[in-house]
C-alpha cells in the first residue's frame, strides 16, 4: 500500500481497491480483479494513503478478512520490509503465519534477524524465508567453477577409512555438467 506494484505485474487497475472496499464500502466483487492465473484473484491496494498501518489494523479490516476466510483457501499478502515501516508487523497480527523474503548479497544477516524477532513479538508464527536472487555460481565462491568441470570420484574402503581397501574396485568416476 506504500508502493504499488501488482497492478502492474498484472496489467490492471489498481482503483477500486482495498483501500475504497473499507473506506467507501466498494462491493468486493468491484475490487477483485480475475487474472491470467488459475485460481489466482487479486486485490489492489487501491488509491494509497499516507499511513496505511491505520486501515491494515482497523476493525473493517478484520471483519473483511474474515469475509474472504469464507471465500478463499490460501490468502498471500504483499508487504513492504519488516525494518522500513510498521505496516507488515500489524498485517502480522492478522494472518496465519508470514513468509519472509530476502535478497541473496543484500539481505544482512542482522537484518534478517531483527525482521524475524519483531514478526515473532508480535506473536506471529513465521513459517521460514523465500531466497531472491540467488545465483548458485557464486554460492561456492570460485569453487563452483572449477568442479562444475572437474570428475569426482567416490567409492568404499581405505580411501574413506572405512577398512583394507575392499571397496576400491568400485570406485566410480563421475563428470558432472
Amino acid at each position: 500500500m506504500r508502493k504499488p506494484s501488482l497492478h502492474n505485474e498484472f496489467a490492471v487497475e489498481k482503483v477500486p481497491g482495498l483501500t475504497e472496499l473499507l473506506y467507501e464500502n466498494a462491493p468486493l466483487e468491484q475490487v477483485v480483479r480475475h487474472t491470467p492465473v488459475e485460481n489466482l484473484d487479486l486485490i489492489c491496494c487501491g488509491t494509497t494513503l499516507p499511513n496505511p498501518s491505520e486501515i491494515l489494523g482497523s476493525l473493517k479490516m478484520r471483519e473483511f478478512l474474515q469475509d474472504l476466510r469464507k471465500q478463499y483457501e490460501v490468502m498471500l499478502f504483499d508487504s513492504p520490509p519488516v525494518l522500513a515501516v510498521t505496516d507488515p508487523s500489524v498485517l502480522a497480527t492478522l494472518v496465519d503465519a508470514v513468509i519472509m523474503v530476502v535478497s541473496s548479497g543484500q539481505t544482512r544477516m542482522d537484518s534478517l534477524e531483527r525482521s524475524v524477532e519483531l514478526i515473532q513479538g508480535v506473536g506471529a508464527k513465521t513459517l521460514g524465508l523465500v531466497l531472491n536472487n540467488f545465483d548458485l555460481r557464486l554460492a561456492y565462491g570460485g569453487y563452483y567453477k572449477y568442479y562444475r568441470n572437474k570428475y569426482y570420484s567416490y567409492g568404499y574402503g581405505s580411501d574413506y577409512g572405512l577398512g583394507d581397501g575392499e571397496g576400491r574396485e568400485k570406485k566410480e568416476k563421475v563428470k558432472l555438467e
